[in-house]
This record gives structure tokens, C-alpha cells and sequence, in this order.
């Protein structure tokens, strides 16, 4: 079949229905596989209701069926290398009846042709194959045949081997099934498609179906643990609630909604003293503080210290640290802090290069002080 003949038979259907002028059989009993090469297609055809019905047989045994292929090509693909494939045109395959001669074109079979043979001479077949032969003949023949062919007078013969046909398919069926090769056609499509077409992916497929599974299930138990827990959280704010409410109104019943109660208890009190909503947080100024403290430590002219950090709070020192140059001028400026009303503990000190450090926390102020504006 040449490529402008490939090309017109685009689909598979097209093809079955193109193969009934050619065959006696109907275009939905024929099982179909093509093969494209450089230099033209091989499309090849059999009965799929003489094959149905034990395919069927071997589905309901539990078996799978990887490939669907003819015996000669399987042997074929078992005897050749790929180095053999790039370099072959013709391969012959003798046995005790006939004779497979397979055209090669880079490494692919374009044409397969079954020519009765019974021990005549190699030149009798016609036309007779030209360039780089392999030649592979049934031990069942002997090797006479072997002798023959070598006598062949047209085409080189590249090698000859002597292989048994069926072992040889045999081996190559088991390295299809094992997954370390492939059929070079498989027939299966049509009546002879696969009842599992996913049974070569089967386990990884299963496994990402496990894991699949996994992740919903842990995914909806991460759901139900987080509802499970808002919902404890929820109980546990209303009993908070409830006992808010039961300190705060000892002389009432609890109430079914009690953020609703307390809502409407607030606008009754803003209503009731006419404010327009909740009054403004105090804001208390620490700049007095920042200048008191400031006017209690001592001139630089009498006492030179540093001051490192200084953090003040509402009628507070929170923090004043640094360093003075000895332990008497730590005591002289605690002094002064404390004759400015400030409340000094006891400081913690300790030598450092330049003089001693001063630290002192939550120094408070009397409450009733006041600042002058």
C-alpha cells in the first residue's frame, strides 16, 4: 500500500470497509493493524470471529491478553537485534511448508508475503528478494534448507540462523507479557478489543486511585475534626458567656441569647443618656511624666551619665537604663528620683568599661500628682 493509499484511509473504519473488496469477510469481523513505514503502510487483516470465540474463552479464565499477533512475527522479532532491523531489507523464514518473506524499510515490516515452499530451490520464489537477507529457518527442516539458501544466487545474505519457530515465539510472548517488549502489531481492536483496556496501567493506576482515596478520606476527616472543634470552642464560649452573665446579673435567669441581651442593654443605655454611641477612650499624655523625670536627674555639669533607654507610662517610668562613671553618682542621682516623689527600687548595677550601669523598671508616681500645664 502506498503512502497516497495510507492517507485516504484515514480511520480505522474506512479501512475495515475498504478491505471487504479484498476479503470474504464482513468489514465488522475483520480485526485490523497497520504498520507505516518511509516507504509505504502494511495493514493486516484476520478473522475476528474465527479468533472471538476463544479470546473470549481465555477473558473469562481471568487472563489477560496483552497482544494479539501472528506466530512468525513474534518468532521474528525474538531472532532479530536492532542492529539487524537497521540494516536488513528482507528477512525469509523457513519452514517445513512455506516461506515469510518480510520487507524491511528502517527497522519496520512494509510488506509480508506467505509463498508455498517444500524444499525447492531459493530461485523459484518469485520475484526474488534483493539486498541485505537474513534467512531464518525452522530446525524442524534441518539444515539442507540452511545449505540451500546460501547457495542463493541473488541478494546478500547478511546471516542465517537456525531457530525453532514456536520457542522462539514463546519467549518473545513471555517478554510482552513480562513488559520488557513490545508486539510489533496487536490485533485487538474491533470485536477483538480488550474488555480491560486500563490492565496495563492497572496497578499504578490502582495505587493512584489508593492514594486518591486516602486523600479524601483524610481530607474529610480533617473537615469533621475542624467542625468537631469549632463546635467545642462555640460550647465552650457560651458557657463562658453564661457565667459572665450570672456574675454580672445574679438576679436574673439566663437568657437564650445572651450577645443579643447584652446588645440591647447598650443601646438602652445610650439611648437613656442620649449619646449617639460609645464614648471615646481616654488618651493620657506621658510627655508630664517625660519632663518630670527629666527635671529630677541631675546637671551634666555635676554628675556626667548617659542615658541609653528611657520609657515612660501613663504616671510612670517604665524604664530608665544607662551608665554613670561610679557607684557614688548612682546613689546621688537615685536620690534626686526619689526626692521628685518617683518610687526608686532597689537598683541592680555592675562595672562595665566606661563606669557602672544604672537600670531602673516601674518607677511609679503617687497617684494624686499632679503636672504642671
Amino acid at each position: 500500500m502506498s503512502k497516497e493509499q495510507a492517507a485516504a484511509l484515514r480511520t480505522e473504519r474506512l479501512l475495515r470497509y475498504e478491505l471487504e473488496e479484498y476479503l470474504p469477510l464482513d468489514g465488522d469481523e475483520i480485526a485490523i493493524a497497520r504498520v507505516d513505514g518511509h516507504a509505504g503502510s502494511l495493514v493486516i487483516a484476520a478473522s475476528a470471529s474465527a479468533l472471538e470465540e476463544d479470546y473470549t474463552e481465555i477473558h473469562r479464565q481471568g487472563t489477560h491478553v496483552e497482544a494479539v499477533t501472528p506466530i512468525v512475527w513474534l518468532a521474528t522479532q525474538m531472532a532479530l537485534t536492532p542492529t539487524d532491523l537497521r540494516v536488513t531489507d528482507y528477512v525469509l523464514v523457513l519452514s517445513e511448508t512455506h516461506v515469510d518473506v518480510m520487507t524491511f524499510d528502517n527497522g519496520k515490516i512494509i510488506d509480508w508475503q506467505w509463498r508455498p515452499w517444500t524444499g525447492r530451490n531459493f530461485r523459484d520464489l518469485t520475484p526474488q528478494p534483493e539486498g541485505n537477507v537474513i534467512v531464518l529457518v525452522d530446525r524442524d527442516i534441518g539444515a539442507e534448507a540452511g545449505a540451500e539458501a546460501l547457495d542463493w544466487g541473488r541478494g546478500t545474505i547478511a546471516q542465517l540462523h537456525e531457530i525453532n519457530i514456536l520457542e522462539a515465539a514463546d519467549l518473545q510472548a513471555a517478554a510482552i507479557v513480562a513488559g520488557r517488549s513490545n508486539a510489533w502489531i496487536d490485533l485487538r481492536n474491533g470485536r477483538l478489543s480488550s474488555p480491560r483496556p486500563f490492565y496495563a496501567i492497572q496497578r499504578p493506576l490502582s495505587v493512584a486511585v489508593g492514594a486518591l482515596l486516602l486523600f479524601q478520606i483524610a481530607l474529610i476527616g480533617s473537615v469533621y475534626w475542624r467542625d468537631y472543634s469549632n463546635r467545642l470552642a462555640s460550647q465552650v464560649m457560651i458557657e463562658r458567656q453564661h457565667r459572665s452573665f450570672e456574675k454580672a446579673f445574679p438576679n436574673q435567669p439566663v437568657p437564650v441569647g445572651i450577645t443579643s441581651r447584652l446588645e440591647s442593654e447598650q443601646r438602652s443605655l445610650v439611648g437613656a443618656k442620649g449619646l449617639d454611641g460609645p464614648a471615646s477612650p481616654r488618651l493620657v499624655s506621658v510627655a508630664p511624666v517625660l519632663h518630670h523625670v527629666l527635671m529630677a536627674l541631675p546637671n551634666q555639669e555635676d554628675i556626667r551619665f548617659r542615658i541609653d533607654r528611657l520609657e515612660c507610662g501613663p504616671n510612670e517610668v517604665r524604664l530608665l537604663d544607662g551608665v554613670v562613671r561610679s557607684f557614688e553618682e548612682l546613689e546621688e542621682i537615685s536620690l534626686r528620683l526619689r526626692s521628685a516623689g518617683f518610687e526608686v527600687p532597689d537598683v541592680s548595677s555592675s562595672v562595665v568599661s566606661d563606669g557602672v550601669t544604672l537600670r531602673y523598671e516601674s518607677m511609679q508616681l503617687p497617684a494624686d500628682r499632679e503636672f504642671g500645664q
